[in-house]
């Protein structure tokens, strides 16, 4: 008796059915690797934080004050009025800036999130890196902090904007929360819900 030859290869449903599982296989890996990705940018952004944080230490040894700009200039000509710059001391940029006249910061690299889309700053003439918009990734306190005030009180935070189309709070940096820095140098991780809700009102927009 002839035994019947067997085709040789996969069947479509075979072949189906390898597809999807490699199809399911490379999705769970690239999930899990976009995980890694986005903790390994929040170490890193906390990590350039708790580096402010110490410079802003620093300027509080020398200023008895953390880094605060009330709107005077730094780069003003003579005859033009210090106050006239619509952003001057509104921003956690003008803030950080500070930090960067006085050298306890010198890495423009401190103040970029690796979860941001900005761009590190440059130097100018003098050697000094100016900061704007996009080219600092954090805010900054809107009240000016010293030795008197609670160590929990923030310092600076990933920076947040309102939406054009409601009042949500939009992060450039994280989709899920934000980093906070407190004055006693801390660095706490927190949802967006908890940052609208406990720290929006005390810092900065930008």
């Amino acid at each position: 008796m002839r035994a019947k030859n067997r085709r040789g290869g996969f069947t479509l449903i075979e072949l189906l059915v390898v597809i999807s599982i490699i199809a399911v296989l490379a999705g769970l890996v690239m999930t899990a690797t976009m995980k890694v990705r986005q903790q390994s940018r929040k170490v890193q952004c906390s990590n350039n934080l708790r580096q402010i944080g110490i410079a802003s230490q620093l300027y509080l040894n020398d200023y008895r004050i953390f880094p605060y700009d009330y709107g005077v200039k730094v780069d003003k000509d003579e005859d033009e009025d210090p106050f006239d710059d619509e952003d001057a001391g509104t921003q956690g940029y003008n803030h950080i800036q500070l930090l960067f006249n006085t050298n306890m910061l010198d890495n423009p690299e401190v103040v970029i999130c690796g979860a941001s889309t900005d761009q590190e700053a440059s130097e100018d003439e003098e050697g000094i890196f100016r900061l704007r918009r996009m080219n600092c990734s954090y805010n900054w306190t809107k009240k000016p902090r010293g030795d008197g005030d609670r160590s929990t009180a923030p310092l600076a935070a990933d920076r947040f904007e309102k939406s054009k189309d409601d009042d949500a709070l939009e992060s450039n940096n994280h989709a899920d929360g934000r980093n906070v820095l407190h004055i006693d140098g801390s660095v706490k991780w927190v949802t967006s819900k908890v940052y609208a809700k406990k720290y929006a009102d005390l810092l900065t927009d930008r």
